[in-house]
């Protein structure tokens, strides 16, 4: 049984992510980077129902298959050792969505990597506005400072 050693890295997208390890008896100390994924990080509103996925195949691979959240396998060619397409979100709830990225390449070697996104289709509403003097009276051309709070962080 053939295992290789994973290096942890940092997804492009500044998503934070750590791979299943496996530790290779055949190979001395080899580092192996399985793929290299960009995603969007947060699913919103807009693009609810799917997220464009890309990434590196490893050698001698056909195709890569995506789960999210433990459901239906998603599969993906490798073309030039790339894979890319819409990954499928739209039975999935709001939330963290847990993806699993795996491959099988012909030898029979199994590489699997996991990762966290987040699906939020909800728009933040108002929670709150002030100004520094309520039902004051402003004059023309007074600067007005008012604050508006939401029920969530807005970027």
């Amino acid at each position: 049984m053939a295992i290789n050693i994973f290096k942890l890295y940092t997804l492009v997208l500044l998503m934070g992510c750590s791979l299943n390890t496996k530790i290779d008896t055949a190979k001395e100390s080899s580092l192996v980077d399985p793929f290299e994924i960009a995603i969007d990080s947060t699913i919103s509103s807009i693009t609810a129902s799917s997220a464009s996925i890309s990434g590196v195949c490893p050698e001698n691979v056909d195709s890569v298959t995506v789960s999210v959240n433990s459901g239906s396998p998603q599969i993906f060619n490798c073309v030039n050792k790339t894979f890319n397409g819409q990954l499928d979100l739209s039975s999935e709830p709001d939330g963290a969505l847990e993806l699993t990225v795996s491959a099988q390449d012909s030898a029979g070697e199994v590489y699997s990597y996991d990762l966290s996104i987040s699906k939020d289709t909800i728009g933040p509403t108002v929670s709150a506005v002030s100004s520094q003097s309520a039902n004051a009276v402003y004059g023309i051309g007074d600067t007005v400072l008012v604050t508006v709070t939401f029920n969530e962080a807005v970027t």
